[in-house]
């Protein structure tokens, strides 16, 4: 923590925040990874309209109905998003292209995505692949989640807006309020916001477990201490309380998060160097979680406390080199995960027997763990020719991990080997876009991604982390996973019609997964199958392949059909078999009405049977379903809109081939959807 707290201050020192200038210059902080259409890399954006439409519970949410993602839910908040076969620290995700947040509980009920509300978002920005340098270490992918730059004006103005709704399925209620002062120099928002959901009905109407609530707060501040510098300080708390997450062995009780971002540029500081761009940023999330509200709670009282905090910093440089531009830097991350669970035996769930007092235990989670990356990297974006454009980078990185208190168990197992360094790594691409006409385009991108394993794959002891009933355990000595992908896609646009086909293909070398070791015994519930626990391991070679489609078709300036289509196949080479998780074949059509008060869409989404599992993980067969949704915005004045939706509008009985199925509840069942369920809201802009 001491380390976080000095780089903050030292970084505050060197902004010279206390020059003055009188004249107003427009500067634009440099936080978007996708910035113009001539962008080379395989990228995409999810607008703000389109957030407002889907009225999500989280960020992972916006992901289910993207071309070539899924989302894994555990419950009705807290969803990840899956790109392709990639999941997890697979995907680099990141707010404004520089915070990160990691999870505190091992089983991902905090993952990234539920630390920033959907309703502060500009834009979602993603770049399929690792095509990209910028950003940290990416392995798969990029998620970028974009707030509002600061905005100022000439005089002293006051603005915000208010915006409240309920969701019939489930009865939830929720609000958010977001007030913006600004003058010349000076520019501030604050911004608040709750939700509160009780149990939706399924299709069937049946009541599911997936009540939640959560409330949090932004500070942003925005000064302009010179004519061409910016400086950005953010910080914001998220708190979660009562979530039920019917796919995991336990609920989670308590979940607080607190982002600290600084962002730092200054324009045209020498003829030779456009741009001077330094960011730093520290998180922290406190995690409590427990088996009070599960059947087994009457033999045994479990209970774990963990936390996680995560620190960074990132100096950049943007050159003019060669009829572009050179942006090269160097930047650094830091994680540290520690926390335990302690068990309350009131009765041997193997014997049982119960002790005249009972007996208590302390099972470590993470063991103090931590790890370090360094990185240097050098990304050049520019022409080749009139029609050609270009981006290609290189990157550096070093990484370390330790346990500083290791398990008596695990300190065994690896005979004190549990610190481990991958010496240097290399990764980069180059992705090429070439304009064969005005209406068509050609993109080619060829890149290397490199992912050091995860303080749970290096450091877990014996916790059922996974979608199987398997105890894993962790193993230091983990290769860094590295993907060798190819992207070539084709996009035409005329008048009223365009298309784009994207066809990808990626190999990973050392994929980490975990396979059972038969040296390994179960360690608790030992009188339970399975008798052995599950070791993280590299295996050589695995794969995916591809392809996106996505088009449109204006009939007329109110009416437009859009609609896409997806579908990956990813094999484990090693083992003859599917990989685990795998999103399944899906399209979307919907028909969109739009005038200058009223915007309509109706939605239809088909999503085949996933038959392609791994045998390995014992991962269940999905059946195919079909949905309608129908959404309205309609704008009486300028200050206010107004929103209805209608999903699920047949009321059918579904669930997500990604979704977890119950565990520790007293039936079992699959994780089944909302069925019909009526959805308004209000915005107000003053």
């Amino acid at each position: 923590m001491k380390k976080y707290v000095l780089l903050i201050v030292a970084v505050f020192v060197s902004l010279n925040i206390c020059a003055q200038e009188d004249s107003l210059w427009t500067l634009k902080l440099k936080e978007v990874i996708v910035e113009d259409d001539n962008g080379n890399n395989f990228q995409s954006r999810v607008l703000k309209d389109v957030i407002q439409r889907i009225r999500p519970h989280d960020i992972g949410e916006v992901f289910a109905d993207q071309p070539g993602f899924g989302v894994i839910k555990r419950g009705n908040f807290a969803m990840e998003p899956v790109l392709r076969s990639f999941k997890y620290d697979q995907l680099n995700i990141r707010y404004n292209a520089s915070a990160v947040v990691k999870n505190a509980c091992p089983s991902r009920m905090d993952p990234v995505t539920v630390h920033v509300t959907p309703e502060e978002l500009e834009r979602i920005e993603i770049i399929k692949g690792p095509y990209s340098v910028r950003y940290g270490q990416t392995f798969g992918g990029i998620i970028n989640l974009v707030n509002a730059a600061p905005e100022f004006t000439d005089k002293l103005s006051l603005g915000g807006l208010f915006e409240s709704g309920y969701e019939t399925n489930g009865q939830g209620k929720y609000s958010s309020i977001n007030i913006n002062p600004s003058m010349k120099r000076i520019s501030l928002n604050v911004a608040a916001n709750w939700k509160s959901y009780e149990n939706y009905k399924s299709g069937s109407g049946d009541e599911i477990a997936s009540s939640f609530n959560t409330a949090g707060y932004k500070i942003q501040l925005g000064l302009k201490p010179r004519k061409n510098q910016l400086l950005q300080i953010a910080y914001r708390q998220n708190f979660v309380t009562d979530v039920l997450h019917a796919g995991l062995p336990m609920d989670a009780d308590e979940d607080l998060s607190s982002i600290f971002d600084l962002a730092y540029n200054w324009e045209s500081l020498l003829p030779f160097i456009n741009n001077v761009s330094l960011k730093a940023y520290f998180s922290d999330v406190d995690h409590v979680m427990s088996n009070k509200l599960r059947p087994n709670f009457v033999m045994v009282n479990a209970e774990s406390i963990v936390e996680s905090s995560t620190g960074g910093a990132k100096l950049e440089l943007e050159l003019p080199v060669a009829r572009g531009q050179l942006f090269t830097g160097i930047d650094y991350q830091a994680v540290a995960k520690d926390g335990a669970r302690t068990r309350k035996i009131i009765t041997n769930p193997c014997t049982g027997v119960t002790p005249a007092q009972p007996i208590l235990f302390t099972d470590l989670i993470w063991q103090d763990s931590y790890a370090i990356t360094y990185g240097l990297f050098s990304e050049w974006s520019g022409k080749l020719g009139d029609k050609t454009y270009t981006t290609a980078g290189l990157r550096l990185d070093h990484f370390n991990s330790e346990s500083n208190d290791p398990a008596d168990d695990f300190y065994a197992l690896y005979l004190n080997e549990e610190t481990y360094e991958t010496g240097v790594q290399l990764s980069g691409g180059i992705s090429l876009k070439h304009y064969l006409s005005d209406k068509s385009e050609l993109k080619l991108a060829v890149g290397k991604g490199v992912r050091n394993a995860d303080l749970l794959e290096r450091y877990v002891n014996h916790f059922t982390v996974g979608m199987d009933a398997y105890e894993y355990v962790g193993n230091p000595n983990l290769k860094p996973e590295q993907n060798y992908q190819t992207d070539v896609s084709y996009t035409y646009r005329a008048k009223k019609a365009a298309f784009a086909i994207n066809v990808f293909y990626s190999y990973v070398n050392d994929y980490i997964t975990a396979v059972v070791d038969s040296s390994l015994n179960k360690k608790f519930l030992p009188c339970l199958e399975p008798a052995h626990a599950k070791r993280f391991v590299n295996i050589k070679k695995a794969f995916q392949t591809g392809l996106e489609f996505t088009a449109n078709y204006r009939l007329s300036n109110r009416w437009t059909i859009k609609g896409d289509a997806s579908y990956v196949y990813a094999q484990n080479l090693e083992w003859n078999e599917p990989l685990a998780e795998i999103p399944p074949f899906s399209t979307h059509l919907s028909v969109q009405y739009n005038r200058k008060k009223i915007r309509a869409d109706l939605a239809w989404r088909v999503v085949a049977a996933q038959e392609r599992v791994s045998g390995t993980f014992n991962e269940s067969q999905s059946e195919a379903f079909q949905l309608l949704d129908f959404h309205i915005k309609y704008d009486p004045w300028e200050m206010l809109s107004t929103y209805l939706s209608v999903t699920n509008i047949f009321d059918l009985n579904y669930y997500e081939h990604l979704s977890r199925p119950y565990r520790n509840m007293t039936s079992n069942s699959m994780y089944f959807e909302p069925g019909r369920s009526v959805n308004i809201g209000i915005r107000l802009k003053f």
